[in-house]
């Protein structure tokens, strides 16, 4: 299958200044200097697949209902600036919807250092009764981030035919097929043909959405039915899964007891030869070969080995963990941790301060249910946790309760209870940060 071809360019501006601004010998605006990000500013990341299903990188949201557009345009430039691209874009393309202010060259994004694909807004390039001037600003901008060899894709939604003589610049179309439906959608795709634009086709959430997509050769999906791992509803927990927890409930402990770890995996001997089956295969740069559990915590330390664990260990009807799945994962219990160790929602200044390594176990154990499709209480019963672990995971309860409650408002976009929002996504982009590299060296 053909897969889109991002170029890498050195920077996204400057854009080509319009007419109106031409008052100099200069060729290109001046950005002004960007305030900092708004505290209501809310970055998070959506899967984007290939129609095979292959995860072909990551959309970065910038959402909150109070931001201006300089506030997001802020955040945006913010997230680049702390994760590279290439972390973002999860080892694949890194898709960012401009802002009006780089549109008119007003302000610019840091250079990439992964493949980066950007998206304009329809309304932003069709503006009826626009401050004059501002339509031919933007297009102006379009027409230099094109002549710079970047990788533009139009985020669609009535289609209006005052955009036709801009479609040559667009290597991709975002049409969202709730709206258009499958009819709509195979029109569309005739209709961009001429303009070699492709289609990258979002809220697929049935296998008819996905059948349609294949049909047109759509580039890029993204929806419900493609971000998430299929699970069998309501299955008991294998052997091979209870080893899994086991050693990973091992793996995050503050003081790693070898022989724990070996008696967690003794169980399943299998579990055991898949993971150092993936050990070997991403530890290149080690001089000995990995032959034991024991040898793979020493060498490479516990939560490097996790990512491994994690991937070989829950195998979903014979295959392993998809890599983003492990990602969020890993995301959730690093947030968690981080959150714990700075600060205590509702703390009371006589009780002792959280454990990062439990608050770590919370986050990662509060995913499981979704993965395995098993209940909560059931993975629960199988580790060895203590009470306010296992409050925290089924109730929310109690300290580190709070702490997850928190992390996974911030991961559906949703207000906090009691920690601010810049705090999680400071955090959120530190624990992006620390398990891409985790998760690229343990593969599928």
């Amino acid at each position: 299958m053909q897969q889109i071809a991002v170029p890498v360019v050195s920077a996204v501006v400057p854009v080509q200044s319009t007419p109106a601004d031409a008052a100099g010998p200069s060729t290109t605006r001046t950005p002004d200097a960007l305030p900092p990000a708004s505290s209501d500013v809310h970055l998070l990341r959506r899967p984007v697949f290939h129609p095979d299903l292959s995860l072909a990188g990551y959309g970065l949201l910038v959402d909150s209902q109070a931001a201006t557009d300089a506030d997001r345009t802020a955040g945006l430039v913010s997230a680049l600036q702390e994760a590279p691209t290439s972390v973002l874009g999860g080892g694949g393309v890194l898709l960012v919807r401009l802002t009006l202010p780089l549109l008119l060259g007003e302000a610019e994004l840091p250079a990439p250092d992964g493949l980066l694909l950007l998206e304009v807004d329809e309304a932003d390039l069709d503006l009826p009764g626009a401050v004059p001037g501002r339509t031919a600003a933007v297009v102006e901008g379009l027409r230099g981030l094109a002549a710079a060899g970047h990788v533009l894709c139009l985020v669609g939604t009535v289609w209006s035919p005052s955009l036709r003589p801009l479609l040559s610049l667009f290597r991709l179309a975002r049409v969202d097929i709730s709206r258009v439906g499958s009819a709509g959608l195979t029109a569309l795709a005739i209709r961009l043909r001429e303009h070699e634009t492709a289609l990258f086709v979002t809220e697929v959430a049935t296998l008819g959405h996905l059948d349609a997509c294949r049909r047109v050769k759509a580039r890029l999906v993204a929806g419900e039915l493609v971000s998430r791992p299929p699970v069998v509803p309501d299955e008991a927990l294998s052997p091979g899964h209870v080893a899994c927890l086991r050693l990973a409930a091992a793996l995050v402990r503050p003081d790693v007891d070898l022989t724990e770890i070996e008696l967690a995996v003794r169980s399943d001997p299998a579990l055991t030869m898949r993971v150092l089956k993936a050990v070997n295969a991403a530890s290149g740069g080690l001089r000995q070969r990995v032959s034991s559990i024991r040898q793979a915590v020493v060498l490479l330390g516990p939560r490097v080995l996790l990512a491994s664990v994690l991937t070989a260990g829950l195998l979903q009807g014979g295959a392993t963990c998809p890599p983003e799945a492990v990602e969020a994962l890993l995301v959730r219990a690093h947030m968690c941790e981080l959150l714990a160790t700075i600060t205590v929602p509702n703390a009371d200044p006589a009780e002792p301060a959280l454990d990062g390594s439990s608050a770590f176990t919370v986050g990662l154990v509060a995913a499981l249910d979704g993965l395995l499709g098993a209940p909560l209480e059931d993975i629960v019963a199988e580790l060895p946790v203590d009470e306010p672990v296992e409050s925290a995971v089924l109730r929310h309860s109690g300290r580190l309760g709070a702490v997850l409650a928190d992390v996974l408002a911030y991961e559906a976009g949703t207000a906090p209870q009691h920690s601010d929002l810049a705090t999680l996504r400071t955090l959120y982009l530190a624990s992006l940060s620390w398990a891409a590299p985790l998760v690229a060296g343990a593969p599928a």
